[in-house]
């Protein structure tokens, strides 16, 4: 997945559109090493956690990962503004055409992010074989969807075809996680929307 764009860009659109792409990438891959770095500081005490196998733990797991989720969301929904602007600043004035993608590969990088937090689960497990299915999958839609919305969107749809890409292998691993070690994570958004239901239910009249 991370290859196969800049071959369909430089053959469809032209060697000048992949380094403008190859641009805003690597300005993208930045946030990867922060959430990989994160990552690995996280899984030691994840597996410590999932040891213990303490349902109460498990529930502020999901909670605070939940919380995780909504922040770097957040930062990508900013990075859909502040993006050009920092490729306007690190990049000569010819590059700018960069920053027209780099908004949907930051999203690509938070649904990278999301990945890591739910793949942990699988590699717990020590049973990976359905990660690799979900992985191969996934690479398959992205390159369909590569080659059809490039042809409608231009270098545009090169990034949005990665970001949906990534989204979908990450709910797919997100998916596999749940059944090698489950942690109730759907059951948790369940009771807090009756939480929130209750709450509103029991508000002034």
């Amino acid at each position: 997945m991370v290859s196969v764009d800049r071959f369909v860009i430089n053959s469809e659109l032209g060697l000048a559109e992949a380094g403008f792409y190859m641009l805003a990438v690597q300005m993208a891959i930045g946030v990867a090493l922060v959430f990989d770095g994160i990552n690995k500081a996280y899984v030691p005490w994840l597996f410590k956690k999932l040891k213990e196998n303490d349902s109460q733990q498990k529930k502020k797991i999901v909670r605070y990962t939940y919380i995780w989720f909504l922040f770097i969301i957040a930062g990508a929904i900013a990075g859909l503004f502040v993006g050009p602007w920092l490729v306007k600043l690190a990049a000569e004035p010819s590059f700018e055409q960069a920053g027209e993608v780099i908004g949907w590969l930051l999203l690509w990088q938070t649904f990278g992010g999301m990945y890591l937090m739910v793949t942990n689960y699988i590699f717990y497990s020590r049973r990976t074989g359905l990660l690799s299915a979900a992985t191969i999958q996934s690479g398959l839609i992205n390159l369909l969807l590569l080659v059809l919305l490039i042809k409608l969107l231009g270098l545009d749809g090169a990034a949005v075809s990665f970001a949906i890409g990534v989204a979908i292998t990450f709910l797919l691993t997100w998916c596999v996680a749940e059944k090698r070690n489950p942690m109730l994570w759907f059951s948790f958004i369940k009771k807090t929307a009756q939480s929130f239901n209750l709450f509103h239910s029991k508000g002034p009249k």
